[in-house]
């Protein structure tokens, strides 16, 4: 399995756990693992992805461009959340994510 592939993996079981624990992301409960972690993937399934899952970065955009333009690793805490679809990971991004995806 290539890197990309088990990083995906990773991110999927972190939103299933999720599931499994009950997230429903009211009642703050978004809002407290948004000001936890530095970088966040929002997760959803998608039968129009070769492997049925939707997946995109809601929180952390400026860091990981940090990250790869000094090539210089930082400690980071990364989690994913799931979600029903691109739009709700969008609006997602618009309310928690960086300054500039911000609308």
């Amino acid at each position: 399995m290539a890197d990309q592939d088990l990083f995906r993996r990773g991110l999927v079981d972190i939103a299933n756990a999720r599931i499994e624990d009950g997230f429903t992301g009211e009642g703050g409960e978004l809002q407290q693992i948004i000001e936890a972690h530095d970088i966040i993937f929002a997760v959803w399934q998608d039968a129009n992805e070769r492997d049925g899952v939707g997946m995109t970065l809601v929180k952390g955009d400026a860091l990981l461009h940090t990250i790869v333009d000094t090539q210089r690793a930082a400690p980071t805490n990364m989690t994913a959340v799931p979600c029903s679809s691109l739009e709700e990971a969008e609006a997602m991004r618009r309310v928690y994510g960086d300054p500039k995806h911000q609308h």
